[in-house]
């Protein structure tokens, strides 16, 4: 043999061998590790275009059950201030990493503001926090003298405080509903003014920007601009309703918006002149229109009016860029850190986001997830986020840990490919991280678990027993990322399953009478499928090939009757998992139950017209179907049907006897229809001649009697009694009634 034949010969085989492995082994790919439910993130963070990354480690402090933080500061002295709560409440976060109350003095009495709570936390100048009110309009103020104890500096005329904001020569900017009012509050003396009326329900926030005091409304989705004491004007306008926050970064503003589920219909002023009509008439407990989202001591319900959230960068010469959207997830704070991300507190998820200040990077990324109802607020220190405050059932904050610096884990969910697999080499994309893998064979890692086995990309472990689960851990450090990754498997070959096996009713066809079999199958290891069908006789021993020399591929074949003898039959349905297992495929059959192929016709014998009886009779036979359909016609006319002596079709062999005495008289041709199950049809005609004594026949009549047996019985014995003669025209004297 040549040797150029033998090279070849030797290729093709290893081109083979090698498909054949290729097309049994299976992968595990996780493309998108951003997917909901992809892992357990520590430390890390993750993109909605799968991508992971060293994010922020935090440690979780709880104040106490039953209490919401819905805002928080530093003070100068960079102790962490949080506040919310119904009654309302303030805490400092002492050294010893505990949570002590603040005296709010004469505020909150007991019982008096049940329903108020601390809706916005600032600290300002001169050592000094200011605290905004929900539900009674105060604003109070913590001073350096007095670093424990927060006082009165102001109740304005309101019911909901939601930001405040200091400008210059020493004014703080109030931003309130349900009026749409922003103050301004001199803070020396707490004296108090309505600087801008805006043509909104709520003032959701406000930003100190070069001079000017910018402004968020709470439903009409506009950005206000005001240069002085009632110098307003639009500077866009939003779809979305609600601006919730506006932050300044360089030469831009970040600015974040809420969509609202039942968006405002009418303007704010013709709103609240429904419910009073001057400001003294404000009602107690009436702080947001009904339109509103809820206020802060209602918001720990899952349910929220908002439907979804946005973050916008307004850029020099009002570019608009929308940078991200959230959908089913509204946004409670934002913040910007010195490298230009931006911090997004969320909920109804509890999550934080992030997302660059850059219409070129519009990438979202999940930076923490507090199982918490709602991210309430971001507190920043030194440029970066410190803390993620969180309410739920909980008044909770996490505090940023940096004593590993960037670092984080990421572990996948155990994974089981259905059954045990051998476990081969492991491909990844990334930079700066380390994997690791783990096998085991229950749903929970336990003891019984391999241990942890740094591995390297695209290579396979020395030696891999079977097993039915597996786990992956990345860890990174520093700039890592990580992309995705594809561990590849082998499964033990499993057969293939016949689920249904499902033979037709004769029907014709172009190139004669056929069946279709159809049926349902399927491959454990989801290897390809053929098909081969073969039938053979009742009594034979062997089976005939019926479905060509080539394996059929669908799930459907159609049985030629027609060329087959007729007889009962089982047939045979073969299915091979081969085009995925070319060394050692595995087969599974399933047979039917027997069925009748019958070309034949049934035959209609000795059909007689006796001229006496008016009767027509015949026989009706056939050798393998039972006769399923018998029907009458005469002179042509319609088909109608009759049944047999014995007043059912169930057998092979039938007898026919039809009285023909509602057929006018004179000559007549009947026809005879006889159907077998098969399918096969018949039809016999004879002439017969019916004079007037064949018409006038008596036929039998079925009388139905539907009187009780009670009422039959009194009948009968009322007629047995005697009977009176009447006389014609003369009363019977036996008989009660009137005399003439």
């Amino acid at each position: 043999m040549p040797f150029s034949r033998i090279i070849f010969l030797c290729l093709l085989l290893l081109n083979i061998i090698s498909l054949a492995h290729a097309t049994a082994t299976r992968e595990w790919t996780e493309k998108n590790l951003g997917d909901s439910g992809a892992g357990s993130y520590e430390g890390i963070m993750y993109s909605d275009r799968g991508r992971l990354s060293p994010g922020i480690k935090t440690e979780k402090k709880l104040y106490k059950d039953d209490v919401s933080f819905w805002t928080g500061a530093f003070d100068k002295s960079g102790e962490l201030l949080a506040a919310g709560g119904t009654p309302p409440v303030v805490v400092r976060l002492n050294k010893e990493g505990i949570f002590v109350p603040l005296t709010l003095s004469s505020l909150s009495k007991e019982g008096k503001d049940a329903n108020s709570s601390v809706t916005v936390l600032r600290a300002i100048s001169g050592n000094r926090v200011v605290a905004g009110f929900s539900g009674n309009g105060i604003i109070a103020i913590k001073k350096s003298d007095k670093p424990d104890e927060f006082v009165l500096l102001c109740k304005l005329i309101v019911r909901g405080v939601w930001d405040l904001v200091e400008g210059e020569n020493g004014f703080l900017y109030a931003a309130t509903g349900p009026l749409g009012q922003v103050y301004r509050i001199n803070l020396a003396t707490g004296a108090f003014e309505v600087w801008a009326q805006l043509k909104d329900t709520n003032v959701r926030t406000l930003c100190w920007s070069k001079g000017r005091l910018l402004a968020g409304g709470g439903d009409s989705g506009n950005l206000y601009q005001i240069r002085g004491k009632d110098k307003v004007e639009t500077l866009h306008h939003f779809d979305e309703e609600s601006v919730q926050r506006i932050v300044e970064y360089k030469d831009s503003l970040v600015v974040a918006v809420n969509k609202l589920r039942v968006p405002a219909d009418e303007k704010a002023e013709d709103g609240y002149k429904k419910y009073f009509k001057k400001l003294t008439d404000l009602p107690q407990g009436f702080g947001i229109d009904e339109k509103m989202p809820a206020p802060p001591d209602q918001m720990r319900s899952t349910t929220s009016n908002y439907a979804s959230g946005a973050v916008y960068l307004i850029g020099k010469e009002y570019r608009i860029d929308r940078l991200a959207m959230l959908k089913n997830e509204h946004i409670m704070d934002a913040k910007v850190d010195g490298d230009g991300r931006i911090y997004l507190a969320t909920g109804p998820s509890g999550r934080v986001y992030m997302v660059r200040a850059n219409p070129d990077e519009r990438e979202l990324w999940t930076v923490q997830e507090l199982e918490y109802i709602n991210a309430t607020a971001i507190l920043m220190k030194d440029g970066s986020p410190r803390v993620f405050l969180a309410s739920g059932h909980e008044a909770v904050a996490f505090m940023r840990n940096e004593k590993h610096g960037r670092s984080g884990s990421f572990k996948t969910k155990p994974y089981s490919p259905g059954r045990p697999a051998r476990w081969g080499a492991l491909s990844w994309r990334g930079s700066g991280v380390k994997v690791y893998t783990r096998n085991g064979h229950t749903p929970k890692p336990d003891n019984t678990w391999t241990k942890w086995i740094e591995r390297t990309s695209g290579v396979a472990p020395e030696s891999s027993k079977a097993t039915s689960f597996a786990q992956i851990r990345i860890d990174m450090t520093g700039k890592g990322e990580f992309y995705g990754f594809s561990w590849r498997f082998a499964e033990k070959n499993q057969r293939p399953e016949i689920k249904t096996l499902t033979i037709g009713d004769r029907e014709l066809a172009k190139g004669g009478a056929q069946r279709q079999i159809t049926w349902e199958a399927g491959d454990p290891n989801s290897d390809k499928l053929e098909y081969r069908i073969a039938i053979k006789e009742e009594s034979a021993s062997m089976w005939q090939n019926v479905s060509g020399q080539l394996p059929l591929t669908e799930l459907k074949f159609s049985l030629p009757v027609a060329q087959l003898p007729d007889g009962r039959y089982h047939l045979r349905l073969t299915a091979s998992d081969a085009p995925s297992n070319f060394e050692a495929p595995l087969i599974t059959s399933r047979t039917s139950q027997l069925f009748v192929i019958n070309n034949g016709r049934p035959e209609i014998l000795d059909m007689t017209f006796d001229p006496a009886s008016g009767g027509l009779t015949a026989k009706v036979t056939d050798k393998l179907s039972v006769i399923s359909e018998l029907a009458i016609a005469v002179d042509g006319g319609e088909w109608r049907s009759i049944s047999p002596v014995d007043g059912i079709l169930d057998e092979k062999n039938e007898a026919v006897r039809i009285p023909l005495s509602g057929i006018a008289t004179g000559q007549h041709t009947i026809s005879i229809k006889a159907v077998n199950e098969a399918g096969g049809e018949t039809v016999v005609q004879k002439s017969v001649a019916l004079d007037k004594a064949s018409v006038t026949a008596p036929i039998e009549e079925l009388i139905v009697d539907d009187e009780l047996p009670e009422e039959k019985a009194a009948d009968e014995k009322h007629d047995a009694s005697p009977s009176v003669p009447l006389t014609p025209g003369a009363p019977d004297k036996d008989i009660p009634g009137d005399q003439p």
